[in-house]
């Protein structure tokens, strides 16, 4: 079985509850990946063998091969009684342990067990080498798998009613992201609290420059992006100095907006402090491209340094003839 969703939606506590719940008592054995720049190697199955001891410790300390590991592993399992593995976070799996999922995924319909398998499918691009060992599960007949998803408005209300706090704010500061929502409601009506703020900053810090340049612009973005406005903040849009393609055909509903690099750096320094990202230096270059790019294209520009919200709608109104509807 997969189970797979973003982080924070709830794939730990989902299975922690299921495993709670097994009132015949099997076998529950727990492993999980870590985000390690250097995986470890075979980690969630040194979490395994730790657990059952016996021959697949022996084979894990040697530092066999997979497919000795494999073989061990269905060993211990077919002999055991029945049991529930889980191994979670396989988006940060070493490839040994992929190669052992790999061949476990071949043999356990043979024995009493339950595998649980849990990944972050949204932090798989399409060249994951996990993508490969879920096309050779793809035509098991004993596969099932779990998609979680964010909460809806409604469960969010459930969550915020006897704590008085806006739903509807609730889901725009996190869209329904379980843990975000519940470390917010324990927070009361503070700030975005730090452990949220920790885990976005933690996600973000292995982004590459361009990536940090698409994310810093969806952030002030609408909720929802259309998808032709980020296919056009592609690397190359970003460091351009020209009007994407994509971008041509709306010209004149465009409006630019800049700031000055020293405040730029000032908020990307209290969000990505001591990073390439907040430098003086990145902050010049993308301000100077940005403001090079609204010069030839002729758009309409603003700084936003010292202009508040309420002025920038005002001349963005004026700048395009809107009129302006008091409600």
């Amino acid at each position: 079985m997969f189970v797979t969703g973003e982080a924070g939606v709830g794939k730990t506590s989902l299975l922690r509850r299921f495993c709670a719940e097994q009132h015949d008592a099997p076998r529950l054995v727990w492993g999980a990946c870590d985000p390690l720049f250097t995986p470890r190697p075979l980690g969630p199955l040194v979490d395994v063998a730790e657990a059952t001891g016996g021959e697949l410790l022996h084979v894990v300390d040697e530092g066999a091969k997979p497919q000795a590991v494999a073989a061990a592993l269905i060993r211990e399992l077919a002999v055991r009684g029945p049991t529930v593995l889980v191994l979670e976070d396989l988006q940060w799996a070493d490839e040994a342990t992929l190669d052992v999922i790999a061949l476990l995924g071949r043999k356990i319909e043979t024995v009493p067990a339950l595998a649980v398998l849990t990944y972050r499918d949204d932090e798989l691009d399409r060249r994951h080498p996990l993508r490969i060992v879920l096309g050779g599960f793809a035509r098991a007949r004993a596969l099932r798998r779990v998609d979680l998803t964010p909460l809806s408005r409604d469960a969010l209300a459930r969550l915020a009613e006897p704590r008085g706090i806006d739903a509807d704010e609730l889901y725009r500061r996190t869209g329904g992201n379980p843990f975000f929502a519940t470390e917010v409601l324990a927070a009361g009506d503070a700030e975005v609290p730090a452990t949220v703020r920790e885990a976005v900053l933690a996600r973000a810090a292995s982004l590459s420059p361009q990536a940090e340049a698409l994310l810093e612009a969806v952030a002030v973005a609408p909720p929802h992006v259309p998808l032709w406005l980020l296919e056009a903040l592609t690397e190359d849009d970003l460091d351009g100095d020209r009007l994407p393609k994509k971008l041509q055909p709306h010209r004149r509903k465009l409006f630019g907006l800049t700031i000055d690099p020293v405040r730029l750096q000032q908020i990307r320094t209290e969000r990505k402090p001591g990073s390439r990202y907040a430098t003086l230096e990145q902050c010049k270059k993308e301000v100077a491209l940005a403001e090079e790019m609204f010069r030839i294209e002729r758009l309409p520009a603003l700084s936003t340094t010292h202009t508040s919200i309420e002025e920038i709608a005002s001349k963005v109104l004026a700048q395009f003839g809107i009129q302006k509807h008091m409600f």
